[in-house]
Parts: C-alpha cells; structure tokens; sequence
C-alpha cells in the first residue's frame, strides 16, 4: 500500500481548501444577488401597500376595495416576515462561512481571498476602517458584525489590565483626597508643622496621573505585537489583502497596518462605551474613570496619527513621559507589530 508523506498531504488539503473556498465565494456571490433581489421585492410590496392605502381613502367603492386588500394586506405582512426569514437565514450563511475559514491555518488565502471579494462587492471598505464595537443594530452586515467580536475578543485581556489598572489609580487618588485639610482650617495650622497645601497635592495627583496614563498607554503598545502574534492567520492574511485596497485613501495606515488601527480604533471604543466595558471586565465605571479612559484613548489616536481638533497639553505630556524613559520604543512597538500582521 502506498503512503504519502506529509508535503503532499500538505498540499492536497491544501488544494481542497482553495476549492471549497472558491466554491463558498460563489455562494456569497449568489446570496448578494438574492438579497438584493429580496430587498427589491420589499421595496415593490411597500409601494403596492402605499397605494393600497391611497386608494383606500379616495376610491369610491370603499366597502368592496377593503373586503379585497385586507387579503392582500394579510398576503404583504406574511411574505415580509418570509422576506426577513431569508435575510436572517442569509446572515448565519456569512456566519458560518466565517467560523469555518477563519479557523482554516492552512490556508489563510481562503478566507482572505473570499471575503475580500465580498468586500469589493458591497462596497464595504469605510465600515472596515472603523468597525463599530457597540452591540450591532438590524441594519449592520454580518461580515463587519463577525469581524468585530473576533478583534473584540483579542484584545479582551488588555481591556482587563488597563481597567485594574485604572482602578487602583483611582484608589490611590481617593486616599490622598481623603486626608486633606478644609481650607478653612489650613490658616490655622502652625508653620511650623511644615503642612503640605492641598494646591500642591493636585499637582501631584496630576504627576500620579500622568504615570498612570503613560503606564496604561505602555500596556497596550507593548501588548500589541502578541495579540497580534495570536491571531489565526486567516484574519491577518485578510486584513493583509484589504490594506492594499484602503491605505491610498487614509493617512493614518501609514504609521500602522490596517489590522493594527482597528485593534486601536476597538479598544478605544470600548472604553468610550461603558456597558462594553462592564460586559467584558465586570466592572462598572463612574465619571472619573470615564475622563481618565478618554484621555487615554486621546493618546492612542494621537500615536496612531490621528488628526484631533487640537493639541492636548496632557496628551503629550503623557507620550512625552513614555519617550523620555524609553525613546523610540512606541516606533520600535507600531513596526514590530506590523510586521507581524504580515506573517501568516
């Protein structure tokens, strides 16, 4: 009996998965086209109730014209439903084809080479530069939705760190707050006792937070280059593909790949949106969390290149704090993490 070795099994399962992800990208092709052909028939059926209605209030056979279109009103509300049960069906499709060749190592230009066709059909690149992190609405595709929660939960452990680190700053400063003096009685306090004034600890609460912030903003950066190691290589290869097909019409790719900017952009927006903040780590955030995390997020964009309405006196202190003890390394971190998103 003869045996193959392992380079030809290899490249055997290889081939059949290129095949299988052609075949998929024709079933994608179908899909589109039926639901467009769906959304169509909605559009048609909305405008036939519209004149039903029309009709209704200005025909002069009132009575006969009700008795007829309560059927065709029952037959549009039953073919809409059946209309929303072949978009949803549709959906799971995307979704199933995603969990499958997403896990597909062998071949990450399977999953790229399918979705990016996709993409390119639907017109779907300004969504992919900025994917929503918020819970998805009825009108987000299923594409982008996948493509959320598989980045989401890539950085999920970092989202972890930063806010026990945030909490422990947080208890920090409430302690010092805590001892203070009114300044009422700070006029009494003899000179002699070499009391410190409650100005001068908001200035050190202000250096405390500046270390803090900096430490926060070194987590991710220095987190970068693993979560990024970690992805399946289908999802790098994929990003790989659409950044040739976006990074002429947005600035900021150039200081990092496409899949390094949407890490950035989704840990961000978890920190802007306080119940996926609670969802993922359990913790529930108050207004002093909420500035200092925006603050944050202020220098992550500022990092990546991203143009704010001004500059930030604190923001740069922070990034200046990270330089001085470390020069070049948020440079040295973006590379070796873009260099990574390409090794698949």
């Amino acid at each position: 009996m003869r045996y193959l070795n392992k380079p030809v099994l290899y490249n055997l399962e290889k081939k059949k998965l290129e095949e299988l992800g052609e075949l998929w990208a024709d079933i994608l092709s179908i899909h589109t086209k039926f639901a467009n052909l769906v959304q169509d028939d909605k559009r048609e059926r909305a405008v036939e109730k519209m004149r039903y209605h029309e009709t209704k209030e200005h025909g002069h056979e009132q009575v006969k014209r009700e008795e007829g279109f309560k059927g065709e009103e029952r037959t549009f509300q039953e073919q809409a439903s059946d209309t929303d049960n072949n978009l949803n069906q549709g959906s799971s499709l995307i979704e199933t084809i995603f969990k499958v060749l997403y896990h597909c190592s062998f071949s990450p230009q399977t999953f790229g080479n399918v979705f990016v066709s996709y993409m390119e059909e639907e017109q779907l690149w300004d969504s992919l530069y900025n994917i929503p992190v918020s819970t998805c609405t009825k009108s987000e595709l299923e594409v982008i939705r996948c493509l959320r929660l598989a980045l989401t939960d890539a950085v999920k452990d970092i989202v972890q760190q930063i806010i026990f680190v945030m909490s422990s700053g947080r208890s920090c400063e409430t302690n010092l707050n805590k001892h203070s003096v009114p300044e009422c009685l700070r006029e009494s306090i003899p000179k002699e006792w070499n009391y410190i004034p409650k100005k001068t600890k908001r200035k050190e609460s202000s250096k405390g937070f500046t270390r803090l912030a900096a430490q926060a903003v070194s987590i991710v950066i220095s987190k970068l280059p693993t979560v990024i190691a970690c992805l399946p290589p289908p999802i790098k290869y994929f990003f790989f593909l659409s950044e040739r097909k976006m990074s002429k019409n947005f600035v900021e790719l150039k200081k990092a790949s496409l899949l390094v900017w949407n890490l950035i952009v989704i840990i961000c927006q978890i920190f802007e949106d306080g119940n996926t903040v609670e969802l993922l780590t359990g913790a529930s955030l108050d207004r002093w969390s909420k500035e200092k995390l925006g603050l944050i997020c202020v220098c992550l964009e500022s990092i990546m290149g991203k143009q704010t309405s001004g500059p930030n006196q604190m923001t740069q202190k922070v990034i200046q704090s990270i330089e001085q003890e470390k020069p070049n390394w948020i440079e040295s971190q973006l590379l070796k993490a873009r260099n990574l998103s390409t090794k698949w």
